[in-house]
């Protein structure tokens, strides 16, 4: 059986350090604002370049702007973060400009420069932001999309490093077609990367593996599980899972050894999953519960995939994992408020770590995950 032991995730604010460090992936040395009072809503999780950190990107509800933080660890157990304003909160004048930090989604490059993509609601568009220094960032209009108001690009945003460079696919709303952005030397360029009939590239998920970029998607007329692979300008298609109404909430693993894709059986509301050895896929239903195998994600735990996701029946996170025989599932949190919104894992000095939305407390929700024991030889 896995155990979980939840963190707390503490508002205190430290400011200053005296770490000496190679990367540029400094703290805030000086926090000019408290941490938001609402917090964790489209989480995005990752860890610091040094190993030994946390960091996130979130929506702000309170405030309507993303946020970004790190995390360091205390003896305690607890996390203590410090909190940076990315876009879309206040500016000196007092106004609030725009609704932006939904769909959020970063990721940090060899040298710790961080970079985050979100939705701008407002005006249904893709932005990005880059973190120029500790609290500093320089923020930027993406894509605005195909469609005739120009107003549903950058939901569903998914995030990697293509080449050294972020690479972000992500659903226009208005024209239903998935689109790709990707940041060269010159700039932002955008496309239209698949349209098929109709309402396709919800809930996008992006891997890159080998410099082949895959996207993982949900194709709404059809209510299949989809999939391009490829780079930008040439893409490949092929339908994954069409039994039914299938493929929301996709997280995807891709190696050597081929493609692993968590998702939700939308018609069964159970947790899916699929895996492509070669050019064959096999399947397997990992949880038939009630209202099992949203807000899905995958990752690696003692060499083997290991699910997080979301019961919506009692609005509790669960964990699956596997001895490569038989899964195992497990509750991880829920019973002291609405958690599994927005599942999201990171690993910082052997810990796992979970985090999704509370929508109960209105704050993020952490808790750790232990590794299951390997299985006897």
């Amino acid at each position: 059986m896995l155990r979980s032991a939840l963190l707390l995730s503490p508002v205190l604010v430290a400011v200053g350090c005296s770490c000496n460090q190679e990367y540029s992936f400094p703290p805030l040395q000086q926090q000019t604002f408290e941490a938001p009072v609402d917090y964790g809503s489209w989480l995005s999780m990752s860890t610091a370049p040094d190993g030994t950190r946390l960091t996130m990107t979130y929506y702000d509800r309170d405030q309507t702007g993303i946020g970004f933080a790190v995390g360091t660890p205390q003896v305690d157990g607890t996390i203590e973060w410090l909190h940076e304003r990315v876009d879309g909160y206040p500016e000196d004048d007092g106004l609030d400009r725009g609704d932006r930090g939904k769909y959020s989604t970063h990721v940090i490059t060899a040298d710790g420069t961080v970079h985050a993509a979100y939705q701008d609601s407002q005006n249904g568009t893709l932005r990005a932001a880059v973190r120029e220094a500790p609290g500093v960032w320089t923020n930027d209009q993406v894509d605005v999309g195909t469609g005739i108001l120009s107003t549903g690009a950058g939901a569903w945003a998914s995030m990697a490093l293509y080449k050294d460079s972020p690479i972000v696919a992500h659903h226009d709303e208005e024209a239903g077609t998935l689109r790709v952005s990707w940041l060269t030397e010159a700039g932002w360029e955008s496309e239209e990367a698949w349209s098929g009939s109709g309402d396709v590239g919800k809930y996008a998920n992006i891997a890159v593996f080998d410099d082949t970029v895959y996207i993982a998607f949900y194709d709404a007329i059809n209510g299949n599980l989809d999939l391009i692979e490829g780079a930008p300008g040439s893409w490949t298609f092929s339908e994954v899972d069409i039994t039914g109404d299938v493929g929301q909430w996709p997280s995807m693993q891709v190696d050597a050894d081929g493609i692993l894709i968590a998702y939700q059986d939308t018609g069964e509301q159970d947790l899916k999953l699929a895996r492509r050895t070669g050019a064959s896929w096999s399947f397997e239903t990992i949880d038939t519960g009630e209202f099992r195998g949203a807000d899905s994600h995958l990752f690696t735990l003692n060499s083997q995939p290991a699910i997080v996701y979301f019961d919506g029946q009692n609005n509790d996170m669960w964990l699956a994992t596997t001895d490569g025989a038989s899964w195992s599932l497990d509750k991880l949190g829920g019973d002291d408020g609405a958690v599994g919104f927005h599942n999201e894992v990171a690993t910082i000095g052997g810990v796992v770590y979970a985090g999704s939305y509370d929508f109960s407390a209105r704050t993020l929700f952490l808790t750790t995950i232990d590794a299951p024991a390997p299985p006897a030889e």
